[in-house]
This record gives C-alpha cells, structure tokens and sequence, in this order.
C-alpha cells in the first residue's frame, strides 16, 4: 500500500508535501491504510508504517497524522489507538520526524477542539505534553518548531490557562536556571512574553521573580539588553518595570561591592543615578537614529512604570521628559501617553494631576483621534480622579467627542457612549440632564446599529438617575422626550428603539411602574398595531417578557391587565411569525437575540 504514495519519493529525495495537500491528483497521504497484501487492520498498517524502520515511511505517518485521526474519529477506541502511537511517536530517535509530526500539532489541536465534545481530554493528555517536552529537545529544529507551535495554540486559544501553568510554565523555569544553556533561557524569555497576560497572578509573579533574577545576575549593559529584547515582555505588566529597575539597582551596588568600588549614587536609596538619566537619554533625537527609531514610545510606555518606582515624591527628575514626550512630534508617542494617563494620575495623586498632567490631557483633547481615543478611553478613570470642580469643567468639553477627523470612525462615537455611561455617578442629575442627555440623543440617531445599541443603554441609565435622585419632574421631561423622538419617530427604526427602552426601563426598574404605566405604557401598547413587522416584535418581547411579569401589571385587579392581555393576544394572532413567536413565548425559555433587529 506505500507504493501509492512513492511518487513523491524521486532519487532518494522526497518532493515537500506542502505541494500537494491530503489529497492530490489521486495521491493520498493516508493510501498507507487502504487494504493490501499483509492482511493488516488499518491500525495495525499505521502500526506498521509508523514505526518502520524506512525513516520515509515514518515522515510520511508524521506528515499525515491529521487526515489519520480523522479516518478514525469515528470510533473512540480507534481514535484513542491512533493518539497513543502519536505520543510513542513523539519519541522517535530521527529529528526530522519528530519535527515533521510537531508541525501538525496546531491543526490537530484545532480539529480536536472542534470535535470537543467527542474527546474533551485528548489535546491536554497526548499533545501538550509532547509540546513541552519538544521545548527541551536537543535538536535545534525540533525545538523551534515546537516553540513555534505553542505560539499558534497560544494565539488561537487552543491550549488551556491549567495546561500552561501545570505544564508549560514549570519547564520555562527549568530552562531559564543558571545552570541552563544561554540559548534556551533566550528561546523561554521569547515564550514567556506570550504567556504573562493569560496567567494567574501567583504564576505571573514566579515568572517575574525568575526573570529579574536574570536581570540581577548581568551587568548593566546587559539589562540593557534583556529590557530591549523583551519589551513584549514589559508591556504585560507595568509593575515588570519598577521590578526590573529595582533588580538592576541591586546588580550595581552587588557588583561595586564585590570590586571594593564605590556604591553608585542612588536617587533617595530608589534607583542608580545612572539608571534614571540612561532612561531619561531616551527622548534625545540622537537615540533614535542610532539605538531605535521608536525609543521615544518605547520611553513613553514604560514612563508610569518609572514614575511608580521612583514615587511622587520624584516626580519632578521625571515632568521635563514627561512634558518632552507629550509634545512629541510622532503621534505614536502621544498616543501612548495618552493611553496611560490615568495611569499616572492616581500614582502622582490629585495635586500634582491638576499641576501636571491636565494641562496635557487637555491638549490630548484637541489631538488626533489616534490619540484622542486613548484619552476617551479611560475618561472615567481619570476624571474621577479630579476634584469635583475640576471635573465640572469637563461637562462642556464632551460635546466636543461628537466631532472626529473620520466620520466612519463609529468605534470612537461607541466608546463615548459607554464612557458616558460610567461618567455619569460622578456629576449631579442637573448636570447630567443638561449635558449628557443631548449627546445620548444625538448617539440613539447614529448610523451604525451597534452605537445606537449601546446608546439606547445610555439613555435608560440617564432615566434611572432622574429617579433615583428625586428628580421627579425631569423624568417626566425625559420620558416625554423619548416619546416624541422615538415613539412618534417617522423612521421605523426610531418606533423599534422606544419598544427596546421600554422594555430595559422595566426589567431594571428604573422608574417606579405606577409611572411607566401612566406616561410610557400608552405609547407602547399603541405600537403594537405598527406596519412594521420588526417593530411589532420588539413590542411583543417587551410585553409577554417583561412587562407582564411584573407584580403591579400582572396582580388581579390590576387596571392594565386587561388591556395587556387583549393587545397581546393580538400580537399572538399577527401575520408574522415573529411576532406571533415572541407574543407566545414563554418567558422562562432561553431566546434568540434580537439585538441584530435593531
């Protein structure tokens, strides 16, 4: 039966499958099991095949293990026989079949995690651990090849957060001991870049500890060099930074001592002197034309990390540079401080944010939207860091978010209306009905569905503040304002987004249901006789799941029950059958969304 496939095997040299596929002008890579003259079972050919003694049959098998597990799927006993010759495999003496058969591991992977509910354990058991041993193989290629398939299982989430801490974590630490080659610590460092944000806090921190370890253990230059290397590395954890400035500082004054030098001069017993003015260099036009054209954003990245290390109490060796790094002329590198600027903020404390940092945070304002975005992005975070007079000041600004250099930009106008969404606890109801209820307005009209989505949110917390604080009279206002903008909307999708609010504004109780009924209820109910079927099936979902399940709707005596069960009734005998679906259904049963409705 191998003959089949000995057409791609030419004077002694084997033609790369990568040319061919599975399946190919009648050649396939599994022919090896068909039925020939040895009277085999298909395993006991793949037995054979697998651990022949022709080192080609074996790359073959290797090369074709995907297509083999997928012949044999069928049968759980089968399949668990293939995964065993795979992990006895593993163990071949010929590096380039161990090489070739880690290579399919990724697609292995992905179809076992497509067929999971068939063999929940079968990746975990027979193939990370081949993978982690790979890690340690003596042959250069089958190290990198493993190495690089654990990136691909990392990025495609194929591997589990118990496999990486219980079984890829604790050989990344053996092979970054002292006693371990340079290569291999170097190789460990690249994988444990990858791995720091999808761990837990106890394991991140095994591995930071080992990693300054590696830094404490150079000299300067070589710190230096490792930081460089391994920025990947640093951006998983700002704290890394303050870590590694540390474990340099200690390497200084180990290494003087251990030369009957002097001490370095440290910086109130923090950080070397040298230490500080070497990341400080790193804003010269100079560095980046010899050392990194991005030094200044690698600068501006890791600037919370130093400022966290040297306290507030220093932050004046870092303001110049900080103020240098702002004014920047490469927008990557407001971007990036703009994105840590909250950050920063509640390291320095709330005078020196109001002394230092809003001056440029309002100049982050007025930027580009690449960089305006990263401001917006955390505008909770740092307003809420500013005294209540200083934060009023913003109410007037926010309008200003509405306008972008890109109209198309919809992400941008999303992320205000969440932003907005969190603001909110931190002004008054005065001021959010005067400042914020316009732009949520303005936010329920866009164009792209998902902004109005999240808009139609924002508008029901605003609803909900009104009445928590008392403001009676203005939730009325309110309430009267969405029934005239959306309820009476000429647009269909207007009427369908009264249907949606409505039906948060009771299921999160924003407004006491004697009022719904009185001023929202009427408007709802005479939505259910709208020409538009998609309108009439949000306005069936928010009755028979919502509406009607409350106590004061649903109570005999209620003085709306009646009026709810005819209009339901006549949404159950709709023409469409959607409406007639949700004004039937069950309200306990799990239901399909209806978010793409809108």
């Amino acid at each position: 039966p191998i003959a089949s496939v000995w057409p791609l095997y030419h004077k002694g040299m084997i033609v790369g499958f990568d040319d061919y596929g599975s399946e190919c002008d009648g050649i396939r890579i599994t022919a090896f099991l068909d039925a020939g003259q040895d009277n085999l079972t298909p395993l006991g050919r793949l037995e054979k095949y697998a651990f022949s003694e022709n080192v080609f049959n074996r790359q073959i098998v290797a090369r074709g293990l995907l297509d083999v597990l997928r012949e044999f799927s069928d049968n759980e006993n089968d399949f668990i026989s293939v995964m065993e010759t795979v992990a006895r495999m593993s163990e071949d003496g010929e590096p380039t079949v161990r090489a070739e058969l880690m290579e399919q591991v990724p697609n292995i992977a992905m179809f076992l995690h497509e067929s999971q509910p068939n063999f929940p354990a079968a990746f975990s058991r027979y193939l990370v651990p081949i993978v982690v041993h790979y890690l340690t193989d003596p042959n250069n290629q089958v190290r990198k090849t493993s190495q690089a398939a654990l990136l691909v299982l990392l990025e495609q989430g194929l591997i589990c957060k118990g496999d990486m801490e219980t079984k890829v974590c604790p050989v990344l630490l053996d092979l970054t001991e002292p006693s371990s080659d340079d290569d291999y610590k170097i190789e460990a460092v690249a994988i444990m870049c990858k791995l720091v944000t999808m761990l837990s806090k106890e394991t991140v921190e095994q591995l930071l500890e080992r990693f300054c370890e590696l830094c404490s253990d150079a000299r300067l230059f070589q710190v230096r060099k490792l930081l460089n290397v391994n920025r990947a590395f640093v951006r998983g954890n700002q704290l890394l930074l303050s870590l590694l400035l540390r474990a340099a500082a200690m390497a200084m004054i180990v290494t003087s001592l251990n030369h009957s030098c002097p001490p370095p001069s440290l910086l109130q017993n923090v950080i070397p002197q040298q230490l500080l003015d070497q990341y400080l260099s790193m804003t010269d036009p100079a560095q980046a034309q010899t050392v990194d054209t991005e030094i200044a954003k690698h600068c501006a990245f890791s600037l919370p990390g130093v400022a966290l290390t040297l306290g507030r109490q220093n932050w004046h060796c870092l303001k110049d540079t900080y103020e240098t790094l702002a004014t920047d002329v490469q927008w990557k590198v407001r971007r990036t401080l703009a994105f840590s600027i909250h950050d920063l903020a509640l390291i320095l404390g709330d005078q020196l944010t109001a002394a230092d940092l809003v001056p440029i945070f309002n100049g982050f304002l007025k930027d580009l939207d690449e960089v305006r975005i990263g401001v917006l992005k955390h505008l909770y975070d740092f307003l809420k860091l500013l005294h209540a007079e200083n934060r009023r000041e913003y109410l007037y600004q926010l309008q200003e978010f509405m306008v972008t250099d890109n109209s198309r930009n919809w992400r941008f106008r999303y992320q205000l209306a969440e932003q907005l969404i969190l603001i909110m606890e931190l002004y008054s109801h005065d001021d959010v009905y005067n400042y914020l209820r316009q732009i949520a307005l303005t936010l329920c009209s866009d164009k792209v569905s998902e902004v109005r989505w999240i808009s139609y949110q924002l508008v029901v917390e605003i609803l909900q503040k009104m009445y928590a604080c008392g403001a009676h009279e203005l939730g009325l206002n309110f309430s009267n304002e969405l029934i005239a903008r959306f309820c009476h909307c000429p647009k269909w999708v207007g009427r369908q987004a009264f249907a949606f609010i409505c039906q948060a504004i009771v299921e999160e109780d924003c407004m006491p249901m004697d009022q719904f009924a009185q001023h929202l209820l009427p408007s709802l109910l005479s939505l259910s006789l709208d020409p538009v079927a998609n309108v009439r099936v949000l306005v069936a979902k928010a009755l028979r799941q919502s509406v009607m399940e409350k106590a004061y709707f649903k109570e005999p005596g209620s003085a709306y029950l009646e009026e709810l069960e005819e209009t339901v009734m006549t949404l159950q005998a709709d023409k469409d059958r959607d409406v007639r679906f949700f004004a039937s259904l069950d309200p306990d049963m799990v239901l399909m969304d209806t978010s793409a409705l809108i």
